[in-house]
């Protein structure tokens, strides 16, 4: 089903707001308030699009919780996937107690026996929480290169200011002082 005009301008305002691992942070009640009010966006408005959102690809993506992340991507799954209805229950209620491996109280609060746990933590343990991060700009392999490092140089405290600068492989440095 196509979007109006508006409809995708309010889908892309809800994209520009989600984290790089694929979450919507923001309440939707927020990024209403801080549109102009002549647009005269409401939440209801934004939950909309949301929901668009969340039913494109990668599945998961535009959640505001974990559990929520789990559950659009459980509800992609085909309906004759075993214990998916329990590892909804779980994803849904129960993600304190299996963060904490509390297995005991997952069985007792699910009325399954040990192995359909222990399928339902698999089947759990095989979505992905960070949807958004196969795309973000900035893996895990990436770091911050400082370009600026102020050192104390006399003992009368007067700064010196180092600037390093990579151009082509070669480093340069200089110093100033104040």
């Amino acid at each position: 089903m196509p979007l109006s005009g508006r409809d995708q301008s309010l889908a892309l305002l809800l994209v520009d707001s989600i984290s790089e691992d694929g979450y919507l942070e923001a309440p939707l009640e927020e990024l209403a308030e801080q549109m102009p009010a002549e647009l005269e966006i409401d939440a209801m408005e934004l939950q909309t699009a949301l929901h668009h959102i969340q039913h494109l690809d990668p599945a998961g993506v535009g959640a505001r919780s974990l559990s929520e992340c789990l559950l659009l991507q459980l509800a992609t799954l085909p309906e004759d996937t075993p214990h998916l209805a329990l590892a909804n229950l779980v994803a849904e209620k129960h993600l304190p107690a299996l963060g904490a491996r509390d297995f005991v109280k997952l069985r007792k609060e699910l009325a399954c026996d040990e192995v359909t746990l222990k399928q339902v933590q698999q089947l759990i343990t095989s979505l992905n929480p960070r949807p958004g991060s196969a795309f973000s700009l900035i893996g895990s392999e990436h770091y911050i290169q400082h370009e600026v490092i102020v050192k104390k140089v006399k003992v009368s405290g007067s700064p010196a200011l180092m600037m390093q600068s990579f151009l082509n492989l070669k480093s340069t440095n200089c110093m100033l002082e104040f």
